[in-house]
């Protein structure tokens, strides 16, 4: 019997994908001239977990990105939203004044063969790669 995957304390999370398409690069350095582009803000579902790494530290898989935690989503939600996450990503959190950064994402509760939620690390700073 397959239970379904839940989300506990779900708060609504709003995301300020950036545009790639649209952001103008440096064709040498391959890097954003000025400034990243946004696209169209949203909001998911998620359960915020606040976990304050703040140096990067190295593990088997390689470097690990600093981050002061993580939200948890459902993979449903990704889908029905078409949202992939990348590192750069703004996510605002309700009831938090600061402006948050997705640094790495990692998929979790596997569940027939499929990961049943993804967890999106993210940090205060903006990734030096997004600027």
């Amino acid at each position: 019997m397959a239970y379904p995957v839940r989300l506990y304390h779900k708060t609504t999370i709003t995301v300020t994908p950036k545009d790639t398409a649209t952001t103008e690069y440096h064709t040498l350095a391959r890097e954003p001239v000025l400034q990243v582009a946004r696209g169209a803000a949203f909001t998911i579902s998620a359960q915020v977990e606040w976990t304050e790494r703040r140096r990067p530290r190295p593990s088997r898989a390689g470097r690990e990105d600093k981050s002061i935690g993580y939200l948890v989503v459902l993979t449903k939600d990704l889908t029905t939203k078409s949202w992939t996450p990348v590192a750069g990503d703004k996510l605002s959190i309700p009831d938090d004044t600061g402006t948050y950064y997705v640094t790495s994402t990692t998929p979790h509760a596997y569940r027939g063969g499929r990961a049943r939620t993804m967890h999106i690390a993210y940090t205060d700073q903006v990734p030096a790669k997004v600027r």
